[in-house]
């Protein structure tokens, strides 16, 4: 199996150190600072991830010229990148379920503040796991962008 075809979590964590895609965890870095400023300005709901996703788009196009796939650098840039976007949307799915009112009259306070705590958690996996197709197919994008646009 070629290295980056290896999907293992741990694979996945090693990429972000590895220096192959050093490149891509400084755009995705880089990134977390305007997610940042975009969110608290405007506030959009939920919250937007497009710095994210130009920063994967670039970290696959930079890719070409490096020994590793845009793919590769899509998904380490958005991993990268992710933080804001998954805090800000678990926070709010927290706050909405733990402020929900027929949920807290029914199971009590208590069991209301675990399902919202619930509810965060299931919003970051899912958020992660959406943030990481999205990474890999703007990487790709980037790629193919870098290959016949540029002729990197």
């Amino acid at each position: 199996m070629a290295v980056d075809q290896d999907v293992s979590l741990r694979s996945r964590l090693r990429a972000l150190t590895d220096d192959r895609c050093r490149v891509a965890l400084l755009l995705g870095l880089a990134s977390v600072p305007v997610t940042v400023a975009l969110n608290w300005r405007y506030a959009p709901e939920p919250a937007s991830a497009t710095p994210v996703a130009l920063a994967c788009l670039l970290a696959g196009a930079l890719a070409v010229r490096g020994a590793t796939s845009g793919r590769r650098a899509g998904e380490v840039a958005a991993v990268a990148g992710s933080p804001p976007v998954l805090a800000l949307n678990a926070w709010r799915a927290a706050t909405e379920w733990a402020g929900y009112g027929p949920l807290a009259t029914r199971v009590g306070t208590p069991f209301a503040a675990v399902v919202a705590f619930g509810a965060a958690l299931f919003t970051v996996a899912v958020l992660l796991v959406v943030l990481v197709v999205v990474g890999r197919a703007c990487g790709r994008v980037g790629a193919w962008c870098g290959e016949r646009v540029v002729g990197v």
